[in-house]
C-alpha cells in the first residue's frame, strides 16, 4: 500500500512538473518575419533561343505566400547594362519555413534578341515587393532577321487609348500579330485585369502603322501595366515583348504587407504596410478563429506604416487575420489574410490536467496488476 500511495506521489509532481514545461512553451513562442531567398538558380539548357532555366527557392522564417519568380534578360550597349526583356511565371507559391522550393520553367527569347545576353532569375511577392535577385549565367544567342518590330508604345489618359507603333523591316508584305494585356498593379507579377482584342495588321514593305485601341475607363482609377508582344503570324514567333507602365492620380492605397504583433493572449498590434498609393482609404482589420470573428476594427490608412491595437474581449484561438481595404461606397478594393496561429493558446487547462492524471493512473493501475499477478501466495 506504501508502495502505491508513494507512486500517487510521484504522479502528482510528475503532472505539475509537465504543466509548468507546457505553460513555459507558451511563452516562449515568438512570432517570426519571412525571409525568402534564391539559394540556386541555374541555365539547365539552351535550344537555340529557347531556354530551360531552374530557381530553387528557400524560405528560412515563417510561411510567406505570394511568392513569384521570373527571368529578366541583359545586353550591353554602348558601354551599359540595359533590360532588353522582361518574363514572370503567374503561379503564385506559399512556401513554409525551412523548406525549399524548386521551380523549372520554359523561356523563349524574342527574335528581336540576339548576341551575347546576361539572364538574372528575380523573385518578388505578388504585390511587387523584390524578395531576392541573382544571376543564372551568360548566353549567346545567333541573331535573325526579323521581319518587323515594335516600338513607342504609350497610354493617352484624354482620349482613353493604348498605342503602338509597328514597322515593316522587310521590302515585303508582311503580316503581324499585336497582343497586350493590361495587368492591374506596378510589375510583371500584377494580375491581368483585362486582354485587348489582338490586332492582325498588313504593313506594306517598310511601312510603319500606329495601332490604337480604346482601353476601359476603369483601368485608369488604379496603376497599371501594359505587357505587349508582336507575333510574325507566319510562324507565330515572338518577335519582341515590351511593357508600359501607367501610375493614376486616383490610385488608392493597397496592402503591401500585414505585419502582427502578439504580446497576449488577447491583445494584438497589427500593421498594415502600404507603399504604394496616393490616396487615403478605410481599412478593416479583423481576427477569426475557427468559430468566425473574434474581433474587428476600422481605421484609416494614411502612410506606409499604419498600427492597429486591438484586445480580444472574449477567449480565441486566433487562426487568422484579415485587413481589407474599402472605397466609399464600402465595397472591398483589396484584401490580405494572414493565416496566425494564436501564441497563447487558451485552452481548457483543467480538462487537459484531467485527463493527464486519468493517464498516469491507468498506468500506475496496469502496474500493479502486473506486479501482483508476479508475486507467489503465501502458504497458509
Amino acid at each position: 500500500m506504501k508502495k502505491i500511495f508513494a507512486l500517487f506521489g510521484i504522479v502528482a509532481v510528475s503532472t505539475l512538473v509537465l504543466s509548468q514545461v507546457y505553460a513555459q512553451q507558451n511563452i516562449t513562442e515568438s512570432s517570426v518575419i519571412a525571409d525568402v531567398n534564391l539559394v540556386n538558380q541555374v541555365i539547365v539548357k539552351q535550344e537555340g533561343r529557347l531556354f530551360t532555366l531552374g530557381v530553387n527557392i528557400q524560405n528560412k522564417i515563417g510561411t510567406q505566400s505570394g511568392v513569384m519568380y521570373g527571368v529578366q534578360t541583359y545586353q550591353t550597349m554602348e558601354g551599359k547594362r540595359v533590360l532588353v526583356d522582361e518574363f514572370a511565371i503567374l503561379d503564385p507559391l506559399t512556401i513554409k519555413q525551412n523548406e525549399y522550393v524548386y521551380k523549372e520553367f520554359a523561356y523563349p527569347l524574342p527574335t528581336s534578341i540576339g548576341g551575347s545576353v546576361e539572364l538574372f532569375a528575380f523573385l518578388k511577392t505578388d504585390k511587387g515587393i523584390l524578395l531576392s535577385a541573382a544571376p543564372l549565367g551568360n548566353a549567346d544567342v545567333a541573331p535573325v532577321a526579323v521581319s518587323a518590330d515594335l516600338s513607342k508604345c504609350a497610354v493617352d489618359i484624354a482620349t482613353k487609348t493604348f498605342s503602338c507603333t509597328v514597322t515593316n523591316k522587310t521590302n515585303t508584305e508582311q503580316n503581324i500579330i499585336l497582343v497586350t494585356q493590361i495587368k492591374q498593379g506596378d510589375s510583371v507579377f500584377a494580375p491581368i485585369a483585362l486582354a485587348l482584342p489582338p490586332q492582325i495588321v498588313l504593313l506594306k514593305a517598310k511601312e510603319e502603322k500606329v495601332i490604337t485601341q480604346d482601353v476601359d475607363n476603369s483601368v485608369f482609377l488604379k496603376n497599371a501595366f501594359f505587357e505587349t508582344i508582336l507575333l510574325d503570324q507566319k510562324d507565330s514567333s515572338l518577335i519582341r515583348r515590351t511593357t508600359t507602365s501607367y501610375a493614376s492620380p486616383e490610385q488608392p492605397r493597397s496592402i503591401d504587407n500585414v505585419l502582427i504583433e502578439q504580446t497576449s493572449a488577447r491583445d494584438y498590434v497589427v500593421k498594415i504596410i502600404s507603399l504604394g498609393g496616393r490616396l487615403d482609404v478605410n481599412a478593416r482589420v479583423s481576427i477569426s478563429n475557427a468559430s468566425g470573428i473574434c474581433a474587428t476594427q476600422d481605421v484609416m490608412v494614411k502612410s506606409a506604416v499604419t498600427p492597429v491595437a486591438l484586445t480580444l474581449e472574449k477567449k480565441c484561438n486566433t487562426t487568422l487575420v484579415s485587413v481589407t481595404l474599402l472605397n466609399e461606397q464600402g465595397i472591398a478594393i483589396d484584401v490580405n489574410e494572414v493565416a496566425h496561429k494564436t501564441l497563447f493558446p487558451e485552452e481548457n487547462k483543467i480538462s487537459n490536467m484531467v485527463w493527464l492524471i486519468l493517464a498516469l493512473l491507468a498506468i500506475v493501475f496496469v502496474w500493479v496488476l502486473f506486479k501482483n499477478r508476479r508475486t507467489p501466495m503465501l502458504k497458509a
